[in-house]
């Protein structure tokens, strides 16, 4: 009985947290577009939307669930941390590369030769996404959310300082994907402060097939 009550009360208390993050998250982005609108044009907005709408296709299609094993898995995961690491690091890599070739096809599908350039910059994102520390996972395993509360606050405000001073010099749309790039290096770089563990390049088929036997799930309704 004490032990559920603990977990009750971990539980809230973690709900609380991360609704919190998530309110605060909403209204820095709210904040952020009502003075980027002030600053940039339409037009401006239009690409970035494309942008970011082939960041999460790419992103969505690419979705091997490994995180989500790691996060339901009992028991010692540290093993596996690795592994799950490395191949994000090469999916990254992959997706990144792959973006950089056919943003020439995503322009003209648009019609607009400004998107490949942005494209292209744009899947830097996913290189630094590639390269956080796997073992922010302890946030979600282990309800640690205060801590997740301080990460999401950090990243959202260097995204909105970031895009808001440089809509004031650029005046284009540059400046909402230097925010983006700018809010993804510095959760990068706190998924490191946070966290003792480093990860290495390894791996182990077989703990990766253990976690793809629950991830394939999340993979296929991706």
């Amino acid at each position: 009985e004490i032990c559920t009550n603990s977990l009750r009360s971990k539980t809230i208390t973690g709900g609380a947290w991360i609704f919190l993050a998530r309110f605060l998250r909403t209204v820095f982005q709210v904040v952020r577009t009502v003075i980027l609108a002030r600053l940039l044009a339409p037009h401006d907005f239009g690409l970035f939307s494309i942008a970011v709408l082939v960041l999460a296709l790419v992103q969505k299609f690419s979705n091997l669930g490994l995180m989500p094993a790691l996060i339901q898995k009992k028991g010692n995961i540290v093993p596996y941390l690795n592994s799950v690491w490395t191949v994000g690091v090469l999916k990254g890599c992959g997706l990144s590369l792959f973006l950089i070739v056919c943003a020439p096809l995503v322009g003209g599908f648009f019609d607009s030769p400004e998107i490949v350039s942005l494209v292209r910059i744009a899947s830097v994102s996913l290189l630094l996404q590639s390269f956080s520390n796997v073992a922010l996972v302890y946030f979600d395993k282990n309800l640690d959310y205060r801590r997740y509360f301080a990460f999401i606050l950090a990243v959202t405000l260097t995204e909105l300082v970031v895009a808001v001073f440089s809509a004031l010099i650029l005046r284009n749309v540059w400046a909402m994907l230097l925010g983006l790039l700018a809010g993804e290096f510095v959760a990068c770089f706190l998924s490191y402060a946070l966290h003792a563990y480093r990860p290495r390049f390894v791996l182990e088929r077989d703990r990766l097939a253990e976690l793809f036997t629950y991830g394939k799930w999340l993979f296929v309704s991706s």
